[in-house]
């Protein structure tokens, strides 16, 4: 895996049909706000009106955010910096419209599923917390949530294509990250190997950026993309439903059927990731049945 720069302290347990819709939505330019006076980005119009929030029982909600289907550029480009060869290369993807969890699922959120889990530690730091990512769960383990939540409700749910995330991620930009290229910036965007985390664990490899957390953060603590997501780079990475293979990508093949012990790919990077593999086009890869401390997911939906 190179899911983080520190991976060895890894224990080894360790949209032809909605183009109606689509067209409701306005997609204007904003200027950044990191004093980078050239670059625009696309944000779409309010979608609130699309949204909604499942309730799980106990004072826990799940909040869906709607995803207006496109298409887009697929991969990074060959001169994007820190790139790996697997990123490419680009296509351009169609994605239709689905709902995406605002937030990564939540201890509590998985305790519905399964009362009983616990997220540990991280060498005494704990990963526990209600309002924090839960980790330690396996693919296998995620599908599973996901079929619970199917079953008490009228949507399906599940985890998201590779093709999903990434779109979902950018939400209308073509930079390396969805609030620019700026690595340094990502203090305010992202939870990331940092100095925080250095502070603790002196002989880490870290970015030169503060975001204010060792280990996991809550959920929601940094700032969304433009389609309202929190937390799509950094925080835990997150499973995809999707194999792991080569790019192009394509939806047919299996990439995004079941199976045992397959390889899954993994996106987005995680509290102990540096900061130059925090990237919208980064993947990652793990075994479907292995739990990772720094390894998380949120779901999709589609129905009514």
């Amino acid at each position: 895996m190179r899911l983080s720069a520190n991976a060895s302290r890894i224990p080894t347990l360790v949209a032809c049909a909605l183009s109606a819709l689509v067209s409701s939505f306005s997609f204007g330019a904003k200027v950044s706000d990191l004093g980078d006076t050239t670059r625009t980005i696309t944000t779409p119009a309010t979608t609130q009106g699309l949204n909604y929030t499942e309730d799980l029982g106990d004072g826990v909600t799940l909040e869906m955010v709607w995803i207006p289907g496109g298409t887009f550029a697929m991969g990074s480009p060959a001169d994007e910096a820190n790139r790996d060869a697997d990123e490419g290369p680009q296509s351009t993807t169609a994605v239709q419209g689905f709902w995406m969890a605002r937030y990564e699922t939540t201890n509590a959120q998985f305790r519905r599923f399964r009362p009983k889990r616990d997220s540990l530690d991280s060498e005494g730091m704990s990963l526990d917390g209600g309002d924090r990512p839960a980790v330690y769960v396996s693919w296998d383990d995620a599908a599973a949530f996901c079929q619970w939540l199917s079953e008490r409700s009228d949507r399906k749910y599940a985890l998201p294509t590779e093709a999903q995330w990434e779109y979902a991620c950018r939400a209308g930009t073509t930079t390396s990250r969805f609030w620019g290229d700026s690595e340094t910036s990502a203090g305010l965007y992202a939870n990331t190997a940092d100095r925080t985390l250095k502070g603790r664990w002196p002989d880490w490899t870290t970015s030169d950026v503060d975001d204010g957390y060792v280990v996991t953060a809550p959920v929601g603590r940094f700032r969304p993309n433009a389609f309202g997501l929190y937390d799509m780079i950094g925080n835990v990475a997150e499973l995809c439903l999707s194999t792991y293979q080569p790019y192009p990508y394509v939806e047919t093949g299996g990439r995004n059927e079941p199976g045992e012990q397959t390889i899954r790919a993994v996106r987005g990077g995680s509290w102990r990731s540096h900061g130059s593999i925090c990237r919208s086009a980064y993947r990652d890869k793990n075994v479907q049945y292995r739990p990772l401390p720094d390894t998380g997911f949120r779901v999709v939906a589609t129905g009514p």
